[in-house]
């Protein structure tokens, strides 16, 4: 083979091997759109890690208060303030929604929580299902922040932001 042949292929093999990193290697691209996502799972605040988001607004509390309430969850806003400094806004309507349904108080959920054993949200669910048949806890909220479908303008659980199956 020629000198000039073999420089080609060289070439023509580097070029390859440098367009096979540049595809194979991670992407910033859709990292913005994933965020929202990404920070849902999370770890609690309160549970190794700091809330960089502040208090929920007056606002916010008040919506959160009439959607709890649409969901059968008596509570004020105090109370969901409270929950949200240790375990963010989403922990707060988890504790709130499954304390009502399994008849456990807050702080005993709360205190189920052990992300470095592996215990998150979902675990929970799990667990406190099998323990009692009647319960049907996710840890989604979707279902109560999607108001349910309780007055027929909510989402519901099937039709929640994030529940529905690709391609479909």
């Amino acid at each position: 083979m020629s000198r000039p042949l073999r420089i080609l292929l060289a070439a023509g093999a580097l070029v390859l091997v440098v367009a096979a990193s540049v595809l194979a290697a991670p992407s910033d691209r859709g990292r913005d759109r994933m965020a929202p996502v990404a920070a849902s799972h999370q770890p609690s605040p309160g549970q190794g890690e700091t809330a960089d988001e502040g208090p929920p607004s007056a606002e916010l509390l008040d919506r959160l208060v009439t959607r709890l309430g649409e969901a059968g969850v008596n509570t004020d806003a105090g109370t969901i303030e409270a929950l949200a400094a240790d375990h963010g806004v989403g922990g707060a309507v988890r504790l709130l929604v499954w304390s009502q349904q399994s008849g456990i108080s807050t702080g005993d959920l709360a205190g189920m929580l052990d992300p470095d054993a592996g215990i998150g949200w979902g675990e929970i669910a799990r667990q406190l299902n099998a323990d009692n048949d009647a319960l049907s806890l996710h840890p989604g909220i979707g279902s109560v922040m999607g108001n349910a479908g309780g007055n027929g303008q909510g989402l519901g659980r099937a039709n929640a932001p994030g529940q529905q199956k690709q391609g479909e």
